[in-house]
């Protein structure tokens, strides 16, 4: 297979994945996922807006013999590498679903609001007092957003997508991202899961600002996803997951291991988001944190807060603030949070 080539793969009777090969990610690919139905079909899914993306899709879909003017599209959510290519994909006739949450963003592509909050990022963290690349341009998420657009239709927890004999319900799980969608189908017993539950890597989980606890919310969402009866899952990147309540309990213990880790770092100290992200221990082949590449800090130092807030929010920390970095300590009477 060339760099350029979609992996097709036909998992029953008119249900289709199409692995999307993403340029310079450790992610390699998206999983997008085509539905047939008797007068449309629906595309689950796209990849970065980039021309080896675009190129890979529009031969798989022609493999597939799909007409985009009677197939609809969508997003689980708002991340590039599931929406990028959304309206190069699109037909005038095509409806394109997404949460209202996270279709705020999709929407107005590289123009929304969502980036500007980066800025501030990049300072609360520590990311920008240390010295690290902190223009957008170099997050892939901006890089490869989708056009602005307004040809969006918002759905929500509970609704349901009709595609020939699937009928696909709705359900809502906040943490990797405010809007982030899962769908059901409760005959096959089938969860389209996007990035909400991953099979070898953990789904990031990206705290930017402090009006909610990401972390918390993703914690709450495996909780509803292990009241469907679910045979298997279909992710948005790597292999199908074929016992989900065990792969949700792995990911809770991860966050556990996780968060034990963050306060033994922080132990009796005064730490910023980037202090815990340089200390902890990350599945990276680059080992040094100097060497991560501009992406993999902010991932790491988001990931770093989103702990850091949510241990706050638990009252095991504190939080303040210093020449506009937030800054965290071990809460009153707490202990120094290492593990005796």
């Amino acid at each position: 297979m060339n760099d350029a080539s979609a992996a097709v793969r036909e998992i029953c009777s008119n249900l289709y994945t199409i692995g999307v090969p993403l340029p310079k990610t450790p992610l390699k690919m998206t999983n997008a996922y085509l539905l047939r139905g008797k007068d449309r079909d629906l595309l689950i899914d796209t990849a970065f807006n980039d021309p080896m993306c675009l190129e890979a899709m529009l031969a798989a879909l022609a493999d597939l013999q799909v007409d985009m003017a009677r197939t609809d599209i969508f997003l689980t959510h708002l991340h590039s590498d599931h929406c990028g290519l959304v309206q190069r994909l699109a037909a005038p006739s095509s409806r394109i679903f997404v949460s209202e949450a996270d279709g705020m963003v999709v929407r107005q592509g590289q123009n929304a609001g969502f980036w500007d909050a980066f800025k501030t990022f990049y300072i609360y963290t520590g990311l920008q007092a240390g010295g690290h690349v902190t223009e957008v341009s170099q997050h892939p998420g901006f890089a490869y957003a989708p056009e602005a657009a307004d040809n969006y239709t918002h759905v929500g927890d509970g609704d349901v997508l009709e595609v020939g004999d699937f009928r696909l319900r709705c359900v809502l799980t906040k943490g990797h991202t405010r809007g982030h969608l899962c769908l059901y189908e409760p005959h096959l017993k089938v969860l389209f899961s996007g990035d909400h539950i991953l099979g070898s890597i953990t789904p990031n989980i990206t705290q930017t600002g402090f009006d909610h606890d990401a972390l918390g919310e993703f914690l709450h969402s495996l909780d509803l996803v292990d009241g469907l009866d679910v045979d298997v899952v279909l992710p948005g990147h790597r292999k199908a997951i074929e016992d989900s309540r065990a792969r949700t309990a792995e990911l809770r213990r991860h966050h556990e291991r996780r968060l034990a880790e963050t306060l033994d770092i922080v132990g009796d100290g005064r730490v910023s988001a980037v202090d815990v992200a340089r200390k902890m221990q990350w599945s990276l082949t680059i080992k040094d944190w100097d060497a991560y590449p501009p992406a993999q800090k902010l991932f790491s130092a988001a990931e770093a807060l989103a702990h850091l807030h949510h241990l706050a929010m638990r009252g095991e920390l504190t939080r303040e603030e210093e020449d506009g970095i937030v800054l965290f300590r071990r809460a009153e009477g707490r202990g120094n949070g290492r593990n005796e």
